[in-house]
């Protein structure tokens, strides 16, 4: 280890030239504050400039995309070995949390694959739908409580219509979606309803 010393422009205090980063603009070849400094300045200026540098990069990266893509490909061929450890590594010390995210990711891309295969929709539309509804059934206006609510289709051509309780969902079905059944159900419920109230009555 070197016995050089540098003064810290920041913090002013003295280390060995290890803890100052390479600046070969700078006339002793380092930068003029320490690491620890250095680090905690850039962490301020990007939270301070956090959607300015965003702006930036997200141009950056499309002016210059095949750049990057060239960079990035000769740095892996470069450091195959170093990455690979790298990987192996980080890959031991999250293996847990790694399995959670590929299993949601894995769930999310086939509920969007069934929702586009069977509805001819996206999770985004479930979810904007789920918004317009506040989250309960389109029917009754409860929610779900242990799943997710119900794609209503119309069977004959196909458009979804709303989200429904497995309830509402079920008693759709079985009424073959007849509108003069379901009418029909209504008006025997409140045949019985106006027995019972005059039976209550009499009592």
């Amino acid at each position: 280890m070197s016995t050089k010393t540098k003064q810290c422009s920041k913090c002013k205090r003295v280390f060995s030239v290890e803890q100052f980063s390479i600046d070969r603009a700078q006339k002793s070849g380092l930068y003029p504050s320490c690491k620890d400094c250095t680090c905690k300045m850039s962490k301020k200026y990007r939270q301070e400039y956090k959607l300015e540098i965003q702006k930036k990069s997200k141009v950056y990266r499309q002016n210059n995309k095949a750049k990057i893509q060239e960079v990035g490909k000769m740095y892996r061929q470069d450091n195959k070995r170093k990455e690979q450890l790298r990987h192996k590594k980080y890959y031991a010390g999250n293996r847990e949390k790694l399995l959670v995210y590929a299993k949601k990711q894995y769930l999310g891309i086939r509920r969007n694959c069934d929702y586009e295969l069977k509805y001819n929709i996206t999770i985004r539309d479930y979810d904007e739908m789920f918004e317009k509804q506040n989250g309960v059934c389109a029917i009754c206006g409860l929610p779900e409580i242990t799943r997710r609510l119900s794609i209503d289709h119309d069977h004959k051509t196909g458009r979804v219509r709303g989200l429904l309780c497995v309830g509402c969902n079920i008693t759709l079905g079985h009424a073959k979606e007849n509108i003069e059944r379901l009418r029909s159900m209504i008006a025997y419920l409140k045949k019985h309803e106006d027995v019972e109230v005059g039976i209550a009555g009499h009592g």
